[in-house]
């Protein structure tokens, strides 16, 4: 199971979180999971006073999001979210759960509708539709719970697929401060996954990919046949 990366300042009560990857776990293993993120959050000494989570994600699972979301919210502790380079999707979703958000000068985020694929009847996919709807809803929720974002603007900014600058995503009241990028930090998602993606942050078609990671998708596809079956 992945992790998130966690450094804990004890002589300032602050720790730090990087959330550096997709939202959510997915068969190969990438991504990581509400599970490692929530049990990592609840392992923290109780002296810290500060969460400082800095972001850079693509987004994934909306759900997996919820839960990074409502955990932040619930944490004894001053939730601070920094976007460093990316914060879409879902990974937008977890990055309004800050007592204060910031976003580097470079960095952008994405708000959009969120899709699905499905299998059945035409009766399946009207309750489909109906699901959407109604995390659609959730989602909205989550971006007005803050004073300054005007929910039928950020409905109509969803329905739009809107990439934010750090500047345009202040004047929507998304996040409250525009910080110096004190580094560079690459924002990358992959070809194809979003239909107004600006060219700067699409990735390569085909990435790099390491032996061992080349060696994790064979064992994951070999369980899949596994449960699949002759």
């Amino acid at each position: 199971m992945k992790r998130a990366k966690w450094h804990v300042r004890n002589e300032a009560r602050e720790a730090e979180v990087w959330l550096y990857d997709e939202i959510g776990e997915d068969w190969w293993g990438d991504g990581i999971s509400a599970k490692a993120f929530i049990e990592d959050l609840m392992a923290l000494p109780s002296s810290v006073e500060t969460i400082v989570v800095r972001i850079n994600s693509p987004g994934g699972d909306v759900f997996e999001g919820f839960a990074m979301y409502q955990a932040l919210l619930r944490h004894r502790a001053k939730i601070v979210t920094a976007i460093d380079a990316l914060a879409a999707s879902a990974a937008s979703v977890v990055a309004m759960a800050g007592d204060e958000i910031n976003a580097a000068t470079t960095s952008m985020v994405m708000v959009h509708d969120p899709w699905s694929i499905g299998i059945g009847n035409a009766e399946d996919f009207r309750q489909l539709a109906d699901t959407l709807d109604q995390v659609t809803e959730s989602i909205v929720a989550a971006y007005a719970r803050r004073e300054g974002v005007d929910r039928d603007a950020i409905r109509a900014a969803m329905r739009a697929e809107t990439w934010y600058s750090a500047a345009d995503a202040k004047a929507a009241g998304l996040i409250d401060t525009v910080t110096e990028a004190t580094y560079s930090v690459a924002a990358k998602v992959p070809p194809g996954r979003y239909r107004n993606a600006p060219a700067r942050v699409i990735g390569s078609r085909v990435p790099e990919e390491k032996p061992e990671e080349a060696r994790k998708r064979l064992a994951a596809a070999k369980r899949m046949l596994e449960l699949v079956g002759p």
